[in-house]
């Protein structure tokens, strides 16, 4: 039952996932860096739009982690406002805190 329990609120809150999304944000950064490092940015387009979309995601996610250090209650408030965007029939506000991670 506790199990249970736990597993609901993960679902609502999203850690498991967030887990996952930053281990993908660190490889794609770490990835844009070494891209760097040997000039490859410089020659392959593909090379520039993974090092925007790290950089994006980076902002996106540094948003989000300081809403929820930041505003109280957040914990609950945050993955209902994630949601409420999400459902939103405007292209721009759903793409607001959509991670291109979360994509893939």
């Amino acid at each position: 039952m506790i199990k249970k329990s736990i597993d609901q609120v993960d679902k609502f809150i999203g850690l498991k996932k967030g887990v996952k999304v930053t281990r993908a944000i660190r490889k794609n950064a770490l990835i844009s860096i070494s891209d760097i490092k040997s000039g490859k940015i410089y020659k392959d387009d593909e090379s520039l739009k993974n090092l925007i979309d790290t950089i994006n995601d980076i902002l996106k996610a540094s948003v989000l982690g300081t809403g929820y250090i930041l505003i109280p209650g957040s914990i609950i408030l945050m993955p209902l406002i994630k949601k409420y965007l999400d459902e939103s029939k405007i292209e721009s506000v759903k793409n607001l805190l959509k991670l291109t991670v979360d994509e893939n």
